[in-house]
């Protein structure tokens, strides 16, 4: 994906896009079928956010590389 990093921050915003155009569907159905939580980047931005998510890694690292496998298998 293609992303921004944000200074001092625990997110990186992605640019998805190219596989969606509702980002909001695209994480409930994360959400939903694969238990992967992300920010839909129209909670950030009314213009364009419908192509961005928002990934956090503030979490113990155990759990940012559980979720990032499970991206993984999804998209591999």
């Amino acid at each position: 994906f293609p992303y921004t990093t944000l200074f001092r921050s625990f997110y990186l915003y992605a640019d998805v896009s190219s596989i969606t155009n509702n980002s909001a569907v695209f994480c409930k159905k994360l959400l939903n079928k694969y238990g992967i939580v992300l920010t839909p980047g129209i909670d950030f931005d009314s213009y364009e956010g419908h192509k961005f998510v928002r990934f956090c890694y503030s979490y113990p690292k155990q759990s940012v590389v559980e979720g990032i496998k499970r991206l993984n298998t999804i998209f591999s």
